[in-house]
């Protein structure tokens, strides 16, 4: 699965040297952003090829489905830069009827939140948590639900009005 590679890359990544440059807007991408899009970019292309993708740092590709795929390919490239553990890598699928999937990956901390159709599937990742993370469980239930207004957020501010 290309989200799980992708956590991969970008885990790797966080662990060696890159270069960085500044977009028009300002913001910092690395070279492990553009290779994180590209490689989900890529699966994206071979398994649905006729699906549009939107991404953070090579803008949108037409699809001929009336489906799109949003690729942040690390989200959190701020903490990225400056190796704290604090980043994700969002995709998000959307069809005829809005958003319909989104999944943040948390490559460092080995979490991932999954929601459908706006409904956090928060009981897996509870779940998980109360089998491993007793002593924790509040305080990563809280960043869990926060990381998912985030991308909430994300999505509307800059993606919706694509």
């Amino acid at each position: 699965m290309s989200r799980c590679r992708a956590g991969q890359v970008s885990a790797q990544g966080f662990f060696r040297e890159w270069g960085s440059h500044r977009k028009e807007d300002g913001s910092e991408v690395t070279e492990i952003d553009l290779a994180v899009e590209e490689l989900v970019r890529n699966e994206l292309a071979r398994h649905m090829p006729g699906d549009g993708i939107y991404g953070e740092e090579q803008g949108s590709t037409a699809g001929v489905s009336g489906r799109r795929w949003i690729i942040d390919p690390i989200n959190g490239t701020t903490s990225f830069t400056r190796r704290w553990p604090l980043f994700s890598n969002g995709i998000a699928y959307e069809d005829e009827y809005g958003p319909a999937i989104g999944v943040i990956n948390m490559p460092m901390s080995r979490q991932m939140v999954v929601v459908l159709y706006g409904v956090a599937m928060a009981a897996v990742v509870a779940g998980v948590d109360v089998l491993f993370f007793r002593h924790e469980f509040w305080g990563r239930l809280m960043v869990n639900v926060g990381i998912v207004l985030v991308f909430g957020a994300f999505y509307l501010r800059f993606l919706k009005r694509s």
